[in-house]
């Protein structure tokens, strides 16, 4: 029996899934002791808000999917009964709000904890990133004639396109909650596009950036330094 950890604060406060069979085993570890839930499906996924305050966990059985909804209180992780969905993956706002859940052909929407998700006319998913008035998605494709490419989108919370950009290769982007702005990489550095899609700020060089606080991004450069770069909305 094997396990891997898919979230850890500390011994404590941790989520570990353990293989068994077609099945898994996923273990809550709290300071109060271990709650062991079997679910099934294999593959287990977990997403997390950017405050850890709230998760989705994905897990597929065959060509079927399911997902379950977790939340962090004072004594550690509780989670849901499963939920069927033919999901691949989510991301979460601070809070847990909004929560977008995706698959290869179906998206929806979760606005807030005590309400039915509701379909957005969005596909082709393969990252995202959620905030109150906002949603970062980024639908990665390959071709023999051009290669592999990254479309980013910002979406409204109806799923209404605001920009819509294509960039060469595959990178990753991240979505400020608190100023709108987006960071995309690329290859030539990192670029910062404001909620009307214009350039904000170019990082030259940078191969990676992250939003921590509002508007101020942990950059990573090629030669593995860590800097803050901060940027104007």
């Amino acid at each position: 029996m094997t396990g891997t950890v898919l979230w850890a604060r500390s011994p404590q406060d941790a989520i570990v899934a353990r293989d068994e069979g077609e099945h898994s085993l996923i273990d809550l570890r709290r300071a109060r002791g271990t709650s062991t839930h079997p679910v099934v499906g294999t593959d287990p996924h977990l997403f997390t808000a950017p405050d850890a305050s709230h998760a989705v966990l994905v897990l597929t059985q065959g060509g079927t999917a399911s997902y379950r909804m977790l939340n962090h209180g004072p004594n550690g992780w509780e989670m849901s009964e499963p939920h069927p969905a033919p999901l691949d993956g989510a991301c979460l706002g601070r809070s847990g709000r909004p929560v977008l859940l995706y698959g290869s052909n179906d998206t929806f929407l979760k606005a807030d904890a005590g309400t039915a998700p509701h379909r957005l006319p969005a596909k082709n998913i393969g990252q995202c990133s959620a905030s109150p008035s906002a949603l970062l998605t980024q639908e990665f494709t390959g071709s023999t004639d051009d290669g592999a490419q990254t479309v980013s989108r910002l979406l409204d919370r109806s799923g209404r396109v605001r920009w819509e950009r294509t960039d060469t290769g595959i990178h990753s982007g991240d979505l400020d909650p608190d100023t709108g702005l987006v960071a995309l990489s690329a290859d030539t550095g990192v670029v910062v596009l404001d909620s009307a899609g214009r350039p904000a700020a170019r990082i030259a060089g940078a191969v990676d950036a992250q939003f921590v606080r509002p508007g101020c991004l942990i950059v990573l450069t090629p030669d593995r330094h860590i800097t803050t770069r901060c940027v104007r909305s």
